[in-house]
């Protein structure tokens, strides 16, 4: 058991191996592949999935913006619903639009999705997004 302990702590103290160019390169390329990176979130209500895409970073820059430092939870789930719409290309369908009667877009996930289902998709989102709670997150950063 203390053999086990020392190993951890030896772990502990040592220093990290410096970077490489080919580090650099195989980073990049991580980065490039987690910029299309989906997620099936099932929606309870539907009994089925939505795909979701990674936003930019510049949307994550207007999403952090939009919720600003003292988001209520209106502003917090009309928010979470603007991102859900712009990141899920089936929610962005014209005929869909046509069907619900939505003059304004960003009504269709209003529309579909409760409060509740909105934070379940969230939960499921911000698992590509590498963080459990976005809204902390973008606010702490």
């Amino acid at each position: 058991m203390n053999k086990e302990l020392e190993k951890k702590e030896a772990e502990k103290t040592e220093i990290p191996k410096k970077a490489t160019f080919q580090d650099f390169l195989a980073k990049k390329v991580k980065t490039e592949e987690n910029k299309n990176a989906t997620i099936d979130a099932f929606v309870p209500s539907m009994d089925r999935t939505i795909t979701l895409v990674k936003p930019s970073e510049e949307r994550l820059y207007t999403y952090a913006d939009e919720l600003g430092s003292n988001a209520n939870l209106k502003t917090i789930v009309e928010t979470n619903r603007k991102l859900i719409y712009d990141c899920c290309s089936e929610l962005q369908n014209p005929e869909l639009h046509e069907a619900l009667e939505v003059k304004d877009p960003y009504d269709v996930p209003r529309i579909l999705f409760e409060i509740n289902e909105v934070k379940e998709i969230m939960n499921q989102f911000n698992r590509i997004l590498n963080s459990t709670k976005i809204e902390e997150k973008i606010k702490n950063s």
